[in-house]
């Protein structure tokens, strides 16, 4: 496919997908820098008779503004996108995947992730529908060490998956899951963590945000898509689970408390960390991790383990075996 032809195909995606309606305004963050998508991603707002809003949040943009921006300008970054998230009915995210390359000075790093954290306070309260799109990007493809032709062909099979593609495996896992309220992953020799989810249901990501959805609070999805995921009951964790690179992590009462054999020297920052969520991945034509750490979290068979607000963030594992209640979803 010509990449303007995927840039028109994945922008009416992307558009269906979040749910505009007519008489919406949307706010659009380009965090990826690829003009033909931003392009096509407002015009198919325009067509379907709702008002983009742009906001250019590019990777050489912010490491711009961080270098060079007065400190006056940080401290206020969210003054008047607090007002546009206010006002906007949906979020739309073109995710380029390069914004973690970005580094500043931390005093000056340190103000922007708190106006940050003070817009996603804003867009949290209201439980706007948020859809975060993957755009292939000849730097993320630099990144990853793959081509871009060969990144965007990745990227066009997952995103080209169709909502009966998407909602096979996860109807076929939530019809044994529903009811299962313990959990058990192992991903090595000797493992056993055993989980117990909380009495809230599993949330499906089919890249859709329907009325259905938005009624049950259910207001971020993603393309490529294909996950389900559930919270985990407060202090409901314990045993053991290998985490590659890391080493083994040792859970009780829900929390991390020790980091055995093959611990690397981040090991002690791993204690402590409560585990809030577990993340399945089910797309059907993700077969290979490509370096993209949301995207990878889609492959089938995936399991992510959320530890929210905790320096440990998420902690992905392939290859893993995941019993749902007694029945094996993964494994050998």
């Amino acid at each position: 496919m010509a990449q303007q032809d995927f840039a028109l195909w994945l922008a009416w995606r992307a558009v269906r997908g979040l749910g505009v309606e007519a008489g919406e305004l949307v706010l659009v963050r380009d965090q990826a820098g690829h003009d033909a998508m931003l392009r096509e991603v407002a015009a198919a707002i325009a067509e379907a008779g709702a008002t983009p809003l742009v906001e250019i949040a590019t990777p050489n943009w912010l490491a711009r503004a961080l270098a060079h921006a007065p400190r006056e300008a940080l401290l206020h970054f969210d003054r008047h996108r607090r007002a546009w998230l206010e006002q906007c009915h949906r979020v739309l995210t073109l995710d380029g995947g390069t914004l973690d390359a970005v580094h500043a000075d931390p005093e000056r790093m340190a103000l922007w992730n708190a106006a940050q954290a003070r817009l996603l306070a804003v867009e949290e309260s209201r439980a706007i529908p948020h859809l975060v799109v993957a755009v292939p990007t000849p730097e993320k493809a630099e990144q990853l060490g793959w081509s871009l032709e060969t990144l965007e062909s990745h990227l066009l099979d997952a995103q080209h998956a169709t909502l009966f593609e998407l909602e096979r495996p996860m109807d076929r896992l939530l019809l044994k899951a529903g009811e299962a309220h313990h959990i058990l992953l192992r991903a090595a020799e000797g493992d056993a963590l055993h989980i117990t989810r909380s009495e809230k249901s599993w949330r499906r990501n089919d890249g859709y945000i329907d009325p259905e959805d938005v009624a049950q609070g259910n207001v971020i999805a993603t393309l490529p898509a294909g996950t389900i995921e559930t919270l985990l009951a407060p202090e409901q964790a314990h045993g053991t689970i290998t985490v590659p690179g890391l080493g083994t992590l040792r859970f009780d009462e829900g929390q991390v408390v020790q980091v055995l054999e093959g611990a690397n020297e981040h090991a002690e920052s791993c204690l402590g960390a409560v585990l809030r969520a577990l993340r399945i991945g089910l797309n059907p034509t993700l077969r290979q991790p490509l370096g993209w750490t949301w995207v990878d979290q889609l492959i089938h068979g995936t399991v992510t383990l959320d530890f929210g607000d905790h320096a440990l963030g998420e902690i992905t594992l392939h290859n893993v075996a995941l019993w749902l209640g007694d029945w094996q979803a993964f494994g050998g």
